[in-house]
């Protein structure tokens, strides 16, 4: 472990008209809101030594980032400059048959048992904790609230290292990138806003205007309701395929919005030339859900997924070229094993997809992985990976050095991980990237290139019951992380079933799951990954979970289900936003 920081029947619902222009100003100010979980700019290493404790405080209950406070002993810093004295490790006469332990390392135990001479015998070697977050003693600060500060301190939590928040300073008074919307000083059908500028700050009221932050409403899809589905974005427009509809059956079919028109389409029947038949023959390429994705600039790659029962796991894939409407098959010679949810990532400058991991048909996660070459029609196998084999990690491709990054998921055991590792398709190779200070599940990762950084954020932690609001960069250049800020301060409560898009710097983050409600959320937040903050967006009109979302000119989402028992097939559009 390293610590680096420096830092049964089918229910359509549909949903309620959009917010009536004239109505009350939307709740979207941050004013008046103190949480202090950590939304951290950096987090800066102060040293080892150990924390006044006086200076630390328990995490604030409202924040999702409630911490329980360690009851260690301090004197745990003092580990392996001597063992007396430390931990009660004595080094005087003992009784035959006692064990004495002892903190080691950066977050681990060692034993010792006193032999019939009644002297203790030697140390046993030191067992790194698989569930630690830091290393122990490490003091350092991070930001939090609006534009605020607090230290937090490396201590041990169920008998394992975790970070310990102190109290938070939130100096500011309001998020920066959060607004205001007013209505009740401007004409009827007209609105004032007014932003928060990166200092915490408000700042002035903009003039009146008919336009206020806010989603439209667009035309439903071509197709039915479904869960995990295709979603992959070409920058231009949007192409949805597959998937399970609201009662399990797998699904082919697809449809296409188009930017510039606003306007979808349906993409064409999934059926591929017949190589092995006659002249013109074809057969249809099998309905599945949760197949890997990717755009290769020209065409949809779609391999694996789960067909109609448990024991379907595909492992054949096809590509459809949307300027002719053609699929193609995809050569299964030498091609990884079936499996649904694995990850791809698409290197174009060798013109290969990339795919590693994923859940076998007995459910068994995988730790291997294939690379496609489109213009060859051909596979071949993915060196042995470092990382044990995982459920619900990300990866993301690294443009400058051309890898791709893993990192995250849970492992065997049910233990999160927050270690990673870097493929290079043309040597062939991994390498371990530093472990993150946060361990992570079903999160979400982008590739940020202006700061030349993997950026990951939300997910589950093992030790939180839902969703987390912070997280945290990787950076390249250096193999350090930092960590980000948390979106609690934004308002919005995410949870499961949320999207996520990253466009224009930004992270763009909806809906979600109702916490046990019973319903879905209309929040949304977005991140600015310059000013390392979150704000609020403005309310959709539907409340939806399960849904998927991409950022053409604008943001879009699509589908999703706005309580437990329905699902629906409807369109909402951002407008733009400052």
């Amino acid at each position: 472990m390293r610590a680096v920081l420096a830092a049964g029947a089918l229910s359509i619902a549909a949903c309620a008209s959009p917010q009536a222009s004239g109505a009350a100003p939307i709740p979207h100010s941050d004013g008046g809101l103190d949480r202090d979980a950590p939304s951290a700019d950096a987090v800066a290493e102060t040293g080892i030594d150990g924390p006044d404790d006086a200076a630390l405080d328990q995490a604030d209950a409202s924040s999702v980032d409630v911490v329980e406070e360690a009851t260690a002993p301090g004197d745990y810093c003092a580990v392996d400059g001597g063992d007396a004295g430390a931990n009660g490790a004595d080094d005087g006469a003992c009784t035959p048959g006692d064990t004495q332990g002892s903190r080691c390392g950066e977050c681990g135990t060692r034993e010792r048992a006193c032999g019939t001479s009644g002297a203790w015998g030697a140390w046993s070697p030191c067992s790194e904790s698989d569930q630690a977050q830091c290393a122990l003693c490490s003091t350092a600060t991070v930001g939090c609230g609006f534009c605020g500060t607090r230290p937090l301190a490396c201590r041990v939590v169920d008998d394992s290292c975790r970070w310990t928040l102190g109290a938070c300073d939130a100096s500011g008074e309001c998020s920066p990138g959060s607004y205001e919307a007013d209505a009740a000083s401007c004409a009827v059908g007209a609105w004032r806003v007014r932003w928060c500028s990166s200092a915490c700050a408000w700042g002035p009221w903009a003039p009146c205007s008919p336009q206020a932050p806010a989603w439209d409403p667009l035309e439903g899809a071509p197709i039915g309701a479904r869960s995990d589905f295709v979603s992959v974005s070409t920058g231009t427009s949007w192409i949805l395929w597959g998937g399970r509809d609201p009662l399990g059956a797998p699904l082919d079919d697809g449809a296409s919005f188009d930017a510039a028109s606003s306007s979808w389409s349906t993409l064409p029947p999934a059926t591929l030339a017949d190589a092995g038949g006659e002249a013109g023959a074809s057969t249809a390429f099998a309905p599945r859900s949760g197949a890997a994705a990717a755009w290769t600039g020209e065409e949809l790659i779609v391999w694996g997924g789960q067909g109609a029962g448990a024991a379907d796991t595909k492992g054949d894939g096809a590509r459809l070229l949307p300027s002719d409407g053609t699929w193609s098959r995809m050569s299964e010679i030498d091609a990884p094993s079936p499996r649904v949810h694995a990850l791809m990532v698409w290197d174009d400058a060798d013109g290969m997809a990339i795919v590693w991991g994923g859940q076998a048909a007995g459910g068994n996660a995988q730790a291997t992985g294939g690379r496609y070459s489109v213009a060859a029609d051909n596979w071949s196998a993915v060196a042995a990976s470092p990382l044990d084999a995982r459920l619900g990690a990300s990866a993301v491709w690294d443009p400058l050095r051309r890898r791709m990054i893993v990192w995250g998921g849970r492992s065997a055991g049910g233990i999160v991980r927050r270690d990673g590792a870097a493929y290079d398709p043309l040597t062939d190779s991994w390498s371990a990237i530093a472990d993150a200070p946060v361990a992570r599940e079903s999160h979400v990762a982008f590739w940020d290139p202006a700061g030349d950084r993997m950026i990951v954020l939300l997910g589950r932690d093992g030790f939180w019951t839902g969703q987390r609001g912070d997280g945290a960069a990787w950076h390249a250049a250096s193999n350090t992380w930092t960590m980000l800020a948390d979106l609690s301060v934004s308002g919005y409560d995410v949870n499961d079933g949320r999207s996520a898009s990253f466009a224009l710097g930004y992270v763009w983050v909806v809906g979600g799951d109702g916490a046990g409600t019973g319903s879905c959320t209309a929040g949304g937040a977005r991140y600015d990954v310059a000013l390392d903050a979150w704000s609020a967006l403005p309310a959709m009109a539907c409340g939806r979970s399960g849904h998927a979302a991409a950022f053409l000119d604008r943001l879009v989402v699509w589908g999703g289900r706005p309580a437990t028992s329905g699902w629906v097939e409807s369109a909402e559009r951002l407008r733009p936003m400052p």
